[in-house]
């Protein structure tokens, strides 16, 4: 246990993770594991951790084991918060009550993270709950994306115990003499999941004791074989058009044969932080929709994602994207003095200022950072005080060789970025002037003229962007792993 910690947060934290991160605190027997492990090993990466239970009021002694939770916190010795998130009777008609309350959780593990400034979420997910959920998949009918059960990583959400059993968990919390809490939910046959955990699965493990192996199995081998699927997609698929996360073509994705135009918009689901697909119905009738466009040029549409969680799939100059679209009016700004950077909740991730050595980058600029000559005030290593904001009516700029200034919304358009984004995106405004414009252009005011130290601006994911997030052609072509599977 403590060694595949260990391991785990070395790994993240190569990868620049920072603190604090999130544990999604029950204070049953899982969870109270994962809390304890780390309550040992991350002082050694001088790593914050902090529970968070969400109590979602379904039987009358949730409040009873919120308060045991936190007696179990701190015996532990961490931080802990409790919040009630009861979930809303329609929505459980509607999903079902298993699966309403895990969007509700997640949303409200998703908004303590933002408020805290974390960039991770841990779940205490483990390898019997992996093949529980393989067999959950298989007897839905499900195909690859199904059985590949659990992910790993998900967004800002990672499972760092899910190759070990329930039983290891138990003996750890066992040896350290701390009692976990007993859910009386996780008893009630009712529900499909306790049906398979209590019933099902012991009984297929007596006759074949290695199908619990064989699951898990399973499970990795359809991950292989998606992540080789998603890498062909990609550079098929996926397109920047200047806007603030990567989109599909259509005019490539409707020709697709089926399944794969469903595999495709799994990919922006997963871009866009989903932890559960839409359905199959919902997505056909995208694609239907979608068809519709070829016959109305110009013509822009979005349409609810379902889920609810709010996103759109939105469709705008031959790209297909997926995100919850900015309400109008909804105007934020942000002060920065860098070296330093600023968190921005509207575009979930955080905006970097830094100076840099000078690299040959820096005169082509790139899609999320750019680099840009000091103004006077910012000049010898003085600090830089910058704003970053969305756009405002009336917005201009004069673009890096542009013979003058020009309206910022004709030069969005040029370069295809999908109007349900223009108001999302970060611009850096050094001293009244948008200086940046993300994906797109800096300010001919601020171009570097030589090769001393620049001013160097970043648009950062929460967590930091890794490869899925970016077009498979920005990876070097002996950097990519094309597998066999």
């Amino acid at each position: 246990m403590l060694a595949t910690l260990d391991a785990f947060l070395a790994a993240e934290l190569a990868l620049g993770a920072r603190g604090p991160w999130v544990l999604a605190f029950s204070g049953g027997g899982d969870s109270t594991a994962l809390a304890l492990g780390l309550a040992e090993v991350a002082p050694r990466h001088a790593l914050a951790v902090h529970l968070f239970h969400v109590d979602h009021a379904l039987d009358p002694g949730s409040g009873e084991r919120a308060a045991g939770a936190a007696a179990i916190a701190a015996q532990i010795g961490l931080p802990f918060t409790s919040e009630r998130h009861p979930v809303a009777d329609g929505a459980r008609q509607r999903e079902g009550t298993e699966a309403a309350a895990r969007r509700v959780r997640y949303a409200a593990l998703e908004a303590f993270r933002l408020r805290i400034g974390a960039d991770r979420i841990l779940t205490a997910h483990h390898r019997d709950d992996q093949i529980e959920t393989v067999l959950l998949r298989i007897a839905a009918g499900s195909g690859l994306a199904g059985l590949q059960g659990i992910h790993r990583r998900r967004g800002a959400i990672l499972r760092p115990l899910l190759d070990l059993e329930r039983s290891t968990l138990d003996a750890f919390v066992a040896a350290r003499g701390i009692v976990p809490l007993t859910d009386p939910t996780n008893r009630d046959l009712a529900l499909e999941r306790n049906r398979v955990r209590h019933r099902l699965l012991p009984l297929l493990l007596e006759q074949e004791p290695e199908l619990g192996a064989a699951m898990a199995a399973v499970a990795t081998a359809a991950e292989r074989a998606r992540s080789a699927l998603d890498r062909r997609l990609e550079k098929l698929l996926v397109k920047e058009g200047g806007g603030s996360q990567p989109r599909l073509e259509i005019a490539a994705l409707l020709p697709l044969p089926e399944p794969l135009p469903f595999f495709a918009l799994n990919l922006l689901e997963r871009w866009a932080g989903r932890e559960v697909p839409g359905s199959t119905r919902s997505k056909r009738e995208l694609l239907r929709q979608l068809a519709g466009l070829a016959a109305a040029p110009g013509r822009d549409l979005a349409l609810p994602a379902g889920g609810g969680d709010g996103l759109f799939w939105l469709a705008s100059g031959g790209l297909l994207g997926l995100a919850p679209p900015l309400p109008a009016g909804a105007a934020f700004s942000y002060i920065l003095e860098g070296p330093g950077e600023v968190e921005v909740p509207e575009i979930g991730g955080r905006i970097r200022l830094s100076r840099q050595p000078f690299a040959p980058w820096m005169r082509v600029g790139e899609r999320r950072r750019a680099a840009f000559a000091a103004p006077a005030g910012g000049a010898s290593g003085l600090p830089l005080r910058v704003e970053v904001r969305n756009r405002r009516h009336g917005d201009s700029i004069r673009s890096l060789g542009a013979p003058g200034m020009r309206r910022l919304k004709e030069l969005l358009i040029d370069h295809k970025v999908p109007r349900a984004e223009r108001d999302s995106l970060p611009l850096l405004v050094v001293e009244g002037t948008i200086a940046w414009v993300p994906g797109i252009t800096i300010a001919d005011r601020y171009r570097l003229e030589d090769e001393s130290s620049p001013w160097v601006v970043e648009w950062l994911d929460n967590p930091p962007e890794d490869f899925r997030r970016r077009c498979i052609d920005d990876v070097p072509a002996k950097g990519r792993e094309e597998s066999d599977t």
